[in-house]
């Protein structure tokens, strides 16, 4: 069967295949890496965007106030 396959392609245009093939799947796989990182990122600067508008809010120190919005926002 390996004898067909060569003679009708040339081992160098299978070895120039499996080359390009190889520099596909490379960069393919650089690709989706890359994707993947800047999900992350775009994570991480969602939470700290959150993180500090948390730290940012003022809570006072009314515990009536403090039961009070919560049952206002619960509704």
């Amino acid at each position: 069967m390996m004898d067909f396959i060569l003679a009708i392609i040339p081992l160098e245009w299978l070895a120039g295949l499996a080359a390009l093939i190889g520099t596909l799947a490379a960069v393919w796989f650089s690709g989706k890496r890359s994707g993947t990182d800047k999900a992350k990122q775009a994570a991480e600067k969602r939470n700290i965007k959150t993180r500090e508008a948390m730290d940012n809010v003022e809570n006072g120190n009314d515990p009536d106030a403090a039961r009070r919005w919560l049952r206002e926002r619960g509704e």
